[in-house]
């Protein structure tokens, strides 16, 4: 496991006890650790509402957990995936990371808000002709 996967999982019970349940099943568990840069952890979030919000109400609890459990770290970015892909991460990169860990053995749910996101971001990567 990466040091971002490590630290995000060791953060996650100690945020679920500092915040709503509702905001950390909205906002908290759908974050995804990528990859530590300098002082920050980088944190994937499903859409630009989910990283706005949690830039304007959570990030304060997340840094200060961070912090306390590795004081080298002292920040964090949220990305969308967009901006992840205009950074160059390639399908070759997500297989080379992607690990079973954190994957329950309870039925999954269908999510009919993360399927229009999903289709929306589709469609916007789509070009004209292909429209």
């Amino acid at each position: 496991m990466n040091l971002a996967k490590e630290t995000w999982q060791e953060m996650l019970p100690k945020i679920e006890t500092e915040v709503t349940t509702i905001a950390f099943d909205l906002w908290i568990k759908t974050l995804e650790p990528l990859d530590v840069e300098d002082d920050k952890l980088i944190l994937l979030a499903p859409t630009e509402t989910s990283r706005d919000t949690i830039n304007r109400t959570l990030r304060p609890i997340i840094t200060r957990i961070l912090t306390s459990i590795n004081p080298l770290l002292s920040d964090i970015t949220l990305l969308i995936p967009s901006e992840v892909e205009e950074m160059g991460g390639d399908l070759a990169e997500m297989i080379e990371k992607f690990t079973l860990d954190g994957i329950s053995k309870s039925p999954s749910i269908f999510d009919e808000v993360k399927l229009r996101w999903l289709n929306g971001e589709y469609v916007k990567a789509l070009s004209d002709e292909e429209f």
